[in-house]
């Protein structure tokens, strides 16, 4: 405890000091002007996708390899983004085996 009451003690002291001893910025003249630039400049408005015959268009999936095709390329987007450092690790439990619960009859 003793030598906190030291630390708090000398930096009372010689911060200001210190901070007395550093040359100060020159101060921001006025007015300070930012440049402006709307968040609407590339905004493109949304435009119809003309129809087809939707004959054609089951064709063209059936082509491409179908609903599998499709969800074999959203899966490889997923495993390409990194992965979320926020949330905890989870611990594993599916190796657990189920244990038989004995039950005692009065």
């Amino acid at each position: 405890m003793k030598h906190i009451t030291n630390t708090v003690a000398i930096s009372a002291i010689f911060l200001p000091l210190a901070l007395a001893a550093q040359p100060m910025a020159e101060p921001l003249s006025l007015p300070l002007v930012l440049p402006y630039e709307s968040v609407f400049k590339h905004y493109q408005a949304h435009t119809d996708v003309p129809l087809r015959d939707w004959k054609v268009s089951n064709e063209t999936v059936r082509k491409a390899g179908g609903w599998r095709q499709y969800l074999k390329e959203s899966q490889a987007s997923d495993a390409a983004s990194p992965t979320d450092t926020t949330k905890p690790n989870m611990i594993d439990h599916s190796n657990h085996t189920p244990q038989s619960i004995e039950v005692k009859k009065p």
